[in-house]
């Protein structure tokens, strides 16, 4: 839901992130105020005209401002209080394990394992090359 055409918007928050920005534009609309995530100029550009991080403006209607500020703080509220200990996420498939696995080597690791394979695969063409040499002065010679 997008606030109407012609309203008077004005920035309730502004979000370290698009995806901060979008999230709270969500939790507006589920509470049935429009909202909008203004980071279209912003996303491209990754600057800021103050020095610091970006930021991201999230759009409410004037006259729903002081609305969409108690629904953001109630849910800033809900988020702190949640005993993470008691949620159930369920369990990893063998597949998402890897993958987290292979995600949690430190970058140098799989750095160096790249330029290990690529040793490799020179040493490999290396050893071809001299070998097709030796062949043609056999042949030749």
């Amino acid at each position: 839901m997008k606030p109407p055409d012609g309203a008077d918007l004005v920035p309730l928050v502004k979000a370290r992130s698009p995806l901060e920005a979008h999230t709270i534009a969500a939790i507006l609309e589920e509470a049935q105020i429009p909202a909008r995530a203004f980071d279209a100029l912003l996303a491209g550009m990754q600057v800021s005209l103050d020095g610091g991080p970006p930021r991201c403006a999230v759009l409410v209607q004037r006259e729903r401002w002081d609305e969409a500020k108690r629904v953001i703080e109630e849910s800033d509220r809900a988020a702190s209080e949640l005993d993470w200990e008691q949620v159930d996420v369920g369990t990893a498939d063998e597949g998402t394990l890897r993958t987290l696995e292979l995600r949690g080597r430190p970058s140098w690791r799989r750095a160096s394992q790249s330029v290990a394979v690529v040793l490799l695969i020179l040493a490999l063409v290396v050893a071809l090359l001299r070998v097709a040499r030796a062949l043609v002065a056999d042949f030749t010679g």
